[in-house]
């Protein structure tokens, strides 16, 4: 009797912790393209930061990623903490950023590729 208790117990505590989000939704959730676009972003900004150019001084990366989206630094990290609670989903909206990274890094090339091309017509 004890022991179909604790089974009991058991499966009660197993079926609801894997059905559950361990973190609550947020008041405004964004959506998963709104969230991807957005990671985008933030990463382009810390490329370009601490890449390829150096942005104005009085530049505030957060600021401009909390007025484009029109979230404030609660509203972000609840979103961002609510999508990480979900591995396989938050993987597959990383995924998708460095595959939009991907593309533009392979145009640029590709533009450049075709400018050296035209160059050498040229001459």
């Amino acid at each position: 009797m004890k022991n179909n208790i604790v089974l009991v117990m058991f499966l009660f505590l197993f079926t609801v912790s894997c059905n559950t989000n361990p973190v609550e939704k947020p008041e405004k959730l964004l959506s998963e393209d709104e969230m991807v676009a957005m990671l985008y972003d933030v990463a382009i900004l810390q490329i370009a930061e601490n890449r390829i150019i150096s942005l104005p001084t009085n530049f505030k990366q957060n600021e401009y990623i909390y007025t484009k989206y029109g979230i404030d630094s609660l509203l972000y990290t609840q979103n961002h903490k609510y999508y990480a609670a979900q591995p396989k989903l938050y993987k597959k909206m990383h995924d998708k950023v460095l595959k939009q990274i991907e593309a533009e890094i392979n145009e640029i090339s590709n533009s450049e590729k075709q400018n050296k091309d035209t160059k050498v017509e040229e001459e």
